[in-house]
């Protein structure tokens, strides 16, 4: 999927060229292709290779940013927090909630929050590579990287009816939430968004895993969980390209306008990402897991028995 929607990427790039993109117009197809190289081989970018102004890791698909960080929790789970008790894993969550607070609060524990200000009291950010980005991503990363092993190792689960209704509905009110506080009480906001990182999400994480739900709503829940990641994965080339070269080239929009090309935006992402899963994902994934059992048979029969 990561080679899908880099390719996706420079397809809808140019059309992005706007006041939102500001670096578009000024970059040339080798530049584009580099940093499409770059984005296929999950090398971070550095800012000296940004393409559309925001200093991203990955220019062609942004929201892979997030994937760096994933991929590096994945390597130290298989090399060493796979091995670590209940115990400390219990440490673990203790020590990276800190970081949490640390963001959400804008404590500034290390420093590298000063120029922060736009930002200051909320999760935002993590897509750079400079050391404050860094420090965000992994904030982010960590404390909810580590909950999610101690509820699986502990297989804490909260048996509700309609589940997925009530899971649905919470999450919605949570996301729908505007910022809290204003200008002059940010700090409201940065409570409201560390108690939904540290008690909120957890808690919903644990109903949507004990839930009593019939046939229907787990095949609803699979397709949309099936659907999640490559719709993550595709849609920022659609909705951020698309969406903010038209808003740049079309400033007196009427609201008519402006709702139609969204909800296209948001259908076509959609759509693109049922198409990605159904007709490359899944049939990659199947051919892989076949030839890759195949491999391990025949490199078994070659290795010495006794």
């Amino acid at each position: 999927m990561i080679i899908l929607s880099t390719l996706i990427g420079p397809i809808f790039f140019y059309f992005g060229k706007g006041d939102m993109f500001e670096l578009i117009g000024d970059t040339t197809v080798s530049m584009l292709l580099l940093c499409a190289l770059f984005a296929i081989l999950m090398i971070p970018a550095p800012m000296s290779a940004d393409i559309r102004g925001w200093g991203e890791i990955n220019a062609i698909n942004g929201n892979a940013w997030t994937l760096y960080y994933e991929y590096f929790a994945n390597i130290l789970y298989a090399l060493v927090i796979r091995r670590f008790s209940r115990f400390w894993l219990t440490v673990f969550v203790i020590l990276t909630s800190v970081l949490t607070f640390n963001l959400a609060l804008n404590i500034d524990l290390f420093g590298l929050f000063g120029d922060r200000v736009n930002n200051a009291y909320t999760m935002i950010g993590g897509w750079n590579l400079t050391g404050q980005s860094v420090l965000i991503g992994f904030s982010r990363l960590l404390f909810p990287f580590f909950t999610g092993l101690l509820l699986s190792r502990l297989n804490w689960k909260i048996k509700v009816d309609n589940g997925f209704i009530w899971c649905s509905l919470i999450l919605c009110t949570v996301l729908f939430m505007p910022r809290i506080g204003g200008t002059d009480n940010g700090i409201l906001n940065g409570i409201y968004e560390a108690t939904c990182i540290i008690i909120v999400f957890p808690l919903l994480v644990a109903m949507g895993a004990g839930s009593i739900t019939d046939t229907k709503d787990n095949r609803l829940c699979r397709l949309l969980g099936d659907l999640s990641y490559p719709l993550y994965i595709v849609q920022y080339p659609i909705v951020y390209t698309l969406l903010g070269g038209w808003k740049s080239h079309n400033p007196d929009a009427s609201l008519d306008q402006i709702i139609f090309v969204n909800v296209a935006c948001f259908m076509l992402s959609v759509l693109v990402a049922y198409a990605s899963l159904k007709l490359y994902d899944e049939p990659v994934r199947r051919w892989l897991s076949k030839h890759w059992t195949s491999v391990r048979k025949a490199i078994k029969s070659l290795l010495p028995t006794g």
